[in-house]
């Protein structure tokens, strides 16, 4: 059977000790067996005694010591013990109060929830807690310059900087001070890029500036946290790229009008009115080609009627014939669409070719119907004079739009 150490410890220590007694009696024996004097000179004077008495002595004054040394170790011990009490009783005072502060807090009593959090600043050293419930407290109570005091107090703190930071952003915000507002929100940002209510704010605040830059920038940590998928923040993206164009535009910078339009058709090939700017700008160019792969791209992601009129925009002196054989590289980017089809229609109306318009407007028809596909099927009608049918289908167009 195997014994545990704990089990062999115990009778080791016994035997250790066991002999360390039996050493010193046999020590203790020796020297009393050795019997003589001892001399001992104590401020100028000599003493003289028996080796035995002086050893004697020696055992006393070192179990005096030992004594005097436990008294004055449990002396403070009990010394601090009441002072503990003290401080235990101080702590559960302090955490009453501030549990008392926040609930003031809560049912909007700015005095007593003051009262209460100044209490607790002072039963506890614990300004990281204390701090934050003072500043909310003096804000409850309309004490706004004590509760921004506090905040800047917490944004001086490593531990609270970020509180103290979103606090004064608030107050400032409040006061309706913008470039404040901007800067703190900036502030919060830098120490913590995720958190989303810091990147909506700044996001708000960069846009009323016009700070277009800085407001991409945003979107992108937004997609970084998680807050917004890829294709939605570049489409946002695009969109403040758009805003910023047109600026740029009306301040007489058609390089960077051009430059910014260009980014936001390739951001969101899909954005119209980024598509048709971009092809604007490029055809004063001259890049009638550039522009005309823009168009079909954006016509490729999502058919737009304004996207169809810069395309239009492209040649503007063709005949209705000319632009219906031109537009067919239009139609063949995104054929099943029924914008696609409903455009064909309508061209094709205006270039004489009814059977081609006809058929548009049915496939139209077959994807879903529309007051603009009956309004079509109105005008096919009206051009090959049949009047009756042209009334009848006018009448349905009336009812599928109500």
């Amino acid at each position: 059977m195997v014994m545990s150490m704990g089990a062999l410890n115990l009778p080791l220590k016994i035997l250790a000790w066991v002999l360390l007694a039996a050493a010193g009696g046999m020590l203790l024996h020796q020297f009393i067996a050795l019997e003589g004097l001892a001399r001992i000179e104590f401020l100028g004077a000599e003493y003289s005694m028996k080796t035995s008495v002086f050893l004697a002595l020696m055992v006393a004054v070192f179990a005096a010591f030992w004594v005097a040394m436990y008294l004055f170790v449990s002396g403070v011990r009990g010394i601090a013990g009441v002072f503990d009490i003290f401080r235990r009783s101080r702590h559960r005072s302090g955490l009453k109060a501030l549990s008392q502060a926040m609930v003031a807090i809560e049912e909007g009593d700015g005095r007593k929830a003051m009262a209460s959090a100044a209490k607790a600043e002072r039963m506890l050293d614990n300004p990281d807690l204390t701090r934050l419930v003072n500043a909310k407290a003096a804000a409850v109570a309309g004490a706004q310059l004590r509760a921004e005091r506090y905040y800047e107090a917490m944004a001086l703190d490593d531990d609270t900087e970020f509180l103290g930071v979103r606090g004064l952003l608030r107050r400032a915000l409040d006061e309706k001070k913008p470039e404040r507002a901007l800067k703190l929100a900036e502030r919060a940002h830098a120490l913590r890029p995720r958190d989303a209510d810091t990147l909506d704010l700044l996001f708000t605040l960069q846009r009323k500036k016009g700070d277009w830059p800085g407001a991409r920038n945003t979107i992108d940590g937004m997609a970084r946290a998680g807050r917004l998928t890829r294709d939605v923040a570049d489409r946002r993206k695009a969109v403040l790229l758009l805003t910023d164009a047109k600026a740029k535009e009306n301040a007489g910078d058609t390089e960077g009008a051009t430059r910014d339009a260009q980014s936001a058709a390739k951001l969101a090939p899909g954005l119209a009115p980024a598509a048709a700017m971009s092809a604007r700008l490029a055809m004063e160019k001259g890049e009638r080609r550039s522009a005309g792969r823009t168009l079909l791209t954006a016509w490729r992601q999502d058919p737009h009627p304004e996207v169809a009129e810069a395309y239009a925009a492209l040649v503007p002196d063709e005949t209705p014939e000319g632009r219906l054989k031109r537009f067919e590289k239009l139609f063949a980017a995104n054929p099943r669409a029924v914008e696609t089809k409903l455009l064909e229609a309508e061209l094709g109306i205006a270039a004489g070719k009814l059977v081609q318009a006809r058929e548009a407007v049915d496939a139209a028809l077959t994807a879903g119907s529309s007051a603009r596909a009956y309004a079509l099927m109105a005008a096919i009608a009206s051009s090959d004079g049949v009047t009756d049918a042209s009334s009848a289908v006018v009448a349905s167009a009336i009812r599928a739009s109500s």
